[in-house]
């Protein structure tokens, strides 16, 4: 069955609680699991998440997550990345909060990817139109609809 692709963002941010407000006012983003200091949150449709806020010091982009559609497209990929001279890691099963299998690299310019599939999706996959299927660059540096007050605070 064909479906779209997601570019799942994982994030890290001082205090992740005090970005909420950003994820659901701002990007329309839910709450759908939090483990540790991780805090993941959903689209609409059928991924398990396409923001992970985890805990850190300094905020940063830790990694885009790209889905693959299936583990055959993974292993040609990783050969791939091999042949061009990456450093991919092996394909394997995850153990994120979504699971799956995948492999993980840098690109050319030194910024983490993941490649993965087979990932668990939610059941109540309607389209909802008030909520992103994934971020964009524009959605995730946007903090125009926050109070000033809360603009210093939302990823750093």
């Amino acid at each position: 069955m064909s479906h779209p692709r997601r570019a799942q963002h994982r994030a890290r941010d001082r205090q992740p609680r005090r970005s909420e407000p950003l994820c659901e006012a701002v990007w329309g983003l839910a709450p759908v699991e939090e483990r540790n200091d991780t805090r993941y949150f959903r689209g609409t449709g059928r991924y398990h998440h396409v923001l992970g806020l985890h805990c850190g010091a300094q905020a940063a982009v830790i990694r885009v997550v790209f889905d693959v559609a299936d583990r055959s497209a993974i292993e040609r990929l990783h050969r791939g990345i091999i042949a061009a001279g990456g450093k991919p890691s092996a394909p394997a099963q995850l153990s994120a909060a979504s699971g799956g299998y995948g492999i993980a690299c840098k690109d050319p310019d030194g910024r983490n990817l993941a490649f993965v599939c087979d990932c668990a999706d939610n059941a109540d996959a309607p389209d909802r139109r008030a909520r992103s299927r994934t971020l964009t660059s524009t959605r995730a540096t946007s903090t125009r609809a926050l109070p000033s007050s809360r603009k210093r605070s939302a990823f750093g």
